[in-house]
C-alpha cells in the first residue's frame, strides 16, 4: 500500500504546506471559533506528527529503507523532543540541540498543558491557546529547517 505524503499538493508547481503546518492552521481556526482546548490538542499533535515525518526522512537519508524505519519508530513510546531517546536521535542525525532553542521551556510548558487537557479536560484560555499555537508553529518550522539543512530537500518534496 502506497504511504500517504505529508503534505497537501495543489498540482504541478504549487508550494507544498506540510499537514503539521496545515494542522497548526486548522488548530488557528478553532481557536477563533472558542475551542481552545482542543486547539491546544491539535497544536501539539502537529508536533508529533511533524517529529515522526522528520525522523522518517532523516532515517531514508541515511538509507535505512521504511521497512526497517517502521520498527525503530515503533520503539519510540513517543514522537516529541520531551522524549530523551527521540532528542538524542534527532540531535544525532541533525546536530542541533532543541534545548538550546529560546522557546523550548516555553513549548515544554505548553506541552504540559496539552497533557493535563487531553487527560484531566483542563479548560484553556484563549491566550494560553495562542501561546501554544505560536510555539507548536515555531517547533514544527524548527524541526522542518534542520531536517531540510540535512538532507537539502523541504518538507513536502
Amino acid at each position: 500500500m502506497e504511504e500517504k505524503p505529508p503534505y497537501k499538493s495543489f498540482g504541478h508547481g504549487a508550494i507544498l504546506i506540510p499537514w503539521s503546518l496545515q494542522l497548526i492552521a486548522y488548530a488557528r481556526q478553532i481557536n477563533a471559533e472558542g475551542q481552545h482546548s482542543f486547539a491546544v490538542v491539535l497544536a501539539h499533535a502537529a508536533c508529533e506528527w511533524a517529529m515522526e515525518d522528520a525522523l522518517r526522512r532523516l532515517l531514508r537519508n541515511k538509507g535505512v529503507a521504511d521497512d526497517i524505519a517502521e520498527p525503530i519508530l515503533r520503539v519510540l513510546t513517543a514522537t516529541n523532543l520531551t522524549d530523551k531517546r527521540v532528542r538524542q536521535l534527532f540531535t544525532g542525525m541533525t546536530g542541533r540541540h532543541p534545548r538550546e532553542q529560546k522557546w523550548w521551556k516555553d513549548w515544554e510548558a505548553s506541552r504540559n498543558l496539552r497533557q493535563a487537557v487531553a487527560h484531566r479536560g483542563l479548560a484553556v484560555t484563549p491566550e494560553q491557546a495562542l501561546d501554544a499555537l505560536s510555539l507548536s508553529e515555531s517547533y514544527v518550522r524548527y524541526i522542518a529547517t534542520a531536517v531540510e539543512k540535512v538532507i537539502g530537500i523541504p518538507a513536502g518534496r
